[in-house]
């Protein structure tokens, strides 16, 4: 496997703000800046994602990224991550049977941009990259969900929770469904 997600298990705040207008702003109120990273591996190479900031940045990219897999049986798309501690350029390629991203790595917490240049690009099963996703939105929306934010409330709530469930399975570290 080279690529992978792990969750963790973040806080939250415990606070809810009403004048959240879409899925970034509510996700930087759920969760504080200190709290568990998610951790994205890429060829053994432990990436920090911060709840607060990075998925409150990249969030709408993510899913913008995943729809587009879903939707094509095979296709390219270029993702930029705008996250000042996650920023990347994803240029992503996919079949039936395999995704391979390759990355230009501009800014990334713990200065690992030329470790992960050196480590090249990752080819995964397209069903396996689509699975692990699941559980870092699940981890999203159950957050969401807990401190009140609803489809009703919050624009875009609806997009990621009918977008979690479409995903095929749960990725490598999450392979049980009862997980979440």
């Amino acid at each position: 496997m080279e690529i992978w997600l792990q969750t963790g298990s973040p806080r939250t705040t415990g606070c809810f703000d009403r004048d959240d207008e879409n899925l970034g702003e509510a996700i930087e109120t759920v969760f504080p800046l200190r709290t568990e990273s998610a951790l994205l591996v890429w060829h053994h190479i432990y990436v920090p994602l911060g709840y607060k900031y990075d998925f409150g940045t990249i969030i709408d990219d993510v899913l913008h990224m995943l729809e587009t897999v879903l939707a094509a049986p095979c296709g390219s798309l270029s993702v930029h991550w705008p996250s000042s501690t996650f920023n990347a350029e994803w240029q992503l390629r996919w079949s039936d049977e395999t995704m391979t991203i390759e990355a230009t790595w501009h800014s990334v917490v713990g200065n690992l941009e030329m470790i992960l240049t050196a480590a090249g690009s990752v080819s995964i099963p397209t069903c396996q990259f689509l699975a692990e996703w699941r559980r870092p939105l699940y981890v999203i929306a159950a957050a969401l969900e807990r401190l009140g934010y609803y489809p009703a409330n919050l624009s875009g709530m609806g997009r990621l929770l009918e977008l979690m469930n479409q995903l095929p399975r749960h990725g490598f570290l999450y392979p049980n469904p009862g997980n979440d």
